[in-house]
């Protein structure tokens, strides 16, 4: 008999994502752009009550980083996500998350994630995955571009 570790099980969706995401052969970080050398995507409404997106390219790039290793890029990706309030990243976010419960993402901060969560979603709910999961799959939140099998 051949034993699963659980974990994996809980995982291999979001493994199953990046994997779908990295078929093409664009470069997966984006350029190193002092930030104000870089254009916003749309200014941020004051009132924060529209959501704003980031261009897909970007997009596609501060997923990958946040998942990464590299920090630096990692709190770079987590502050535009945050800066231009992309709802479309909660659910890379969740599971960000639990990638970094089942240790998957080594290196990701477990609370700087569940903190940046509540901040873009505007609920919350810790460190509960499952309420998480629950919740987003009420909304009509939708991911950003070529993440699959993530629509609320």
């Amino acid at each position: 008999m051949i034993y699963v570790n659980p974990k994996i099980l809980l995982i291999a969706p979001f493994l199953m994502m990046l994997a779908a995401c990295s078929v093409d052969s664009e470069p997966r970080t984006p350029n190193r752009t002092a930030a104000s050398e870089r254009e916003p995507a749309k200014e941020v409404p004051a009132n924060g009550e529209d959501d704003v997106e980031l261009p897909d390219d970007l997009a596609k790039a501060y997923m990958y980083n946040l998942s990464g290793r590299d920090r630096e890029l990692r709190a770079t990706a987590l502050e535009a996500v945050l800066d231009a309030q992309d709802k479309r990243f909660v659910s890379v976010l969740i599971e960000v998350m639990r990638g970094t419960e089942v240790g998957t993402f080594l290196g990701t901060d477990y609370q700087t994630t569940v903190s940046a969560l509540e901040a873009l979603s505007g609920e919350s709910f810790g460190a509960n995955w499952s309420a998480w999961v629950e919740w987003y799959g009420s909304t009509e939140l939708s991911p950003p571009a070529g993440v699959h099998g993530m629509e609320g």
